[in-house]
């Protein structure tokens, strides 16, 4: 009995663990590519009337000027955005999926079924994981500033807990209503079409 029930907590905890570490895998690999990213959104507002780099020039400059480290800042935040958004998204699909499964008897799922298990799972992770998203903006938009205008963010905690206090609570869900609208149709193209596509395959 003790060995069932073991089991069955490790079927219900395997999406949350292997999904949110494959997410937090992907997001170290792809880190200074979205940095690179945030600061060319950022640019034409901090740098008025000069002319729009290249991704791979921003990048190239950072490292001759501040280091091979620069590259990386606020990875702290994007480690714990995945912990909290890509383990959430990843395990609460599987997690409703099979929910739905069992009541449907164990019969096939429609897809208009696995959008709803997607959107769900989608908005919900998002509005778990909104403060640490709001922390990675912060901490890669503060190394563009001047040193005398910069907040100098230790970590993503810091970044959370400064933010509460300088500016509020309500400030760590700046821009929700997108990142939700944005989280759900991200979880609908990956889960929902990925389910999809391995039902018609297999």
């Amino acid at each position: 009995m003790h060995d069932e029930s073991h089991h069955d907590f490790y079927l219900a905890a395997q999406p949350f663990v292997v999904g949110g570490a494959s997410a937090m895998l992907a997001s170290s690999c792809i880190h200074p590519i979205d940095l690179s990213k945030v600061r060319l959104q950022l640019y034409a507002t901090l740098n008025p009337g000069k002319p729009k780099p290249s991704s791979i020039g921003i990048l190239r400059e950072m490292i001759k000027t501040q280091g091979i480290g620069s590259i990386y800042a606020g990875l702290s935040a994007s480690l714990m955005r995945q912990a909290v958004y890509g383990t959430a998204r990843i395990g609460l699909h599987r997690s409703i999926s099979n929910e739905l499964s069992v009541r449907n008897n164990g019969k096939p799922l429609t897809f208009a079924t696995k959008m709803l298990s997607a959107l769900s799972s989608g908005s919900i992770a998002v509005m778990i994981g909104t403060p640490f998203d709001v922390a990675l903006v912060r901490m890669q938009a503060d190394s563009m500033k001047p040193k005398d205008l910069r907040r100098d963010y230790k970590n993503v905690f810091d970044a959370i807990s400064r933010v509460v206090k300088e500016e509020g609570f309500g400030k760590l869900y700046s821009g929700l209503i997108p990142n939700v609208l944005r989280g759900m149709s991200v979880n609908v193209g990956m889960m929902a079409c990925y389910d999809q596509v391995c039902f018609t395959i297999c």
